[in-house]
């Protein structure tokens, strides 16, 4: 309890608050009443808050008490919620911050996407650039490049972007045909070359031969 209240450790094996190996030589906790790993222990802390030492916990009890007095529909959107905790959480070691055997693990709950944007590693503001579109730069984009755009198609993804504020707020004076351009051809190569002296807009040639307008923030 000192470390949560932003107090220094207790570091005093005397004092009658501290928890060790060894029976206490003060205070009225004895060898015998040590603690076990089933209960919980608390520092007595002020006088307010009543001492919960000896106290133990029925974990199977709690287990079946959360859902006590909810409905059916309640119980699924609590695990719905928990599980999107869980999505939008960084795991590190995995490739985006998600383990791949969260997907199928937890498809009875839905599909769910880690809303979490992919930063531009891109240096200065050079005249060209060789580099990948990186849609996903921006958190509003995410959700346009990984389920929108792939699961309800062109039209879809395009209608979000241009009735979306904070969308047409990052994408400047790129118009909202060339960022469904962007969207389509995530993570493809190109050369860059800088289309506005303060290096916040950038060209490139798609594969159909179009010359596309992109934001900065969009190239990796």
């Amino acid at each position: 309890m000192p470390c949560e209240k932003l107090m220094p450790p207790m570091k005093n094996p005397k004092s009658p608050h501290a928890y060790t190996s060894s029976p206490p030589t003060t205070g009225t906790q004895k060898a015998k009443d040590k603690p076990s790993k089933e209960e919980l222990v608390v520092n007595k802390g002020d006088k307010k808050t009543p001492s919960l030492l000896g106290t133990k916990i029925d974990k199977e009890k709690v287990k079946k008490n959360w859902k006590k007095g909810k409905t059916d529909i309640e119980i699924n959107q609590m695990q719905k919620e928990a599980v999107k905790v869980i999505f939008t959480s960084y795991w590190y070691g995995w490739p985006d911050g998600v383990p791949p055997a969260f997907t199928e693990l937890f498809k009875p709950y839905g599909n769910f996407i880690s809303i979490r944007e992919k930063p531009s590693k891109m240096k200065g503001k050079p005249d060209t650039h060789k580099s990948t579109i990186n849609a996903k730069a921006k958190k509003s984009f995410v959700l346009v490049v990984e389920a929108i755009y792939p699961i309800e198609g062109t039209a879809s993804a395009f209608k979000a972007i241009q009735t979306s504020p904070i969308m047409l707020e990052a994408l400047g004076d790129v118009s909202p045909t060339d960022a469904i351009e962007m969207v389509k051809n995530n993570g493809k190569s190109f050369l860059f070359t800088k289309n506005k002296t303060d290096g916040s807009e950038y060209t490139y040639t798609d594969d159909g031969g179009t010359k596309r307008a992109i934001p900065r923030w969009a190239i990796a």
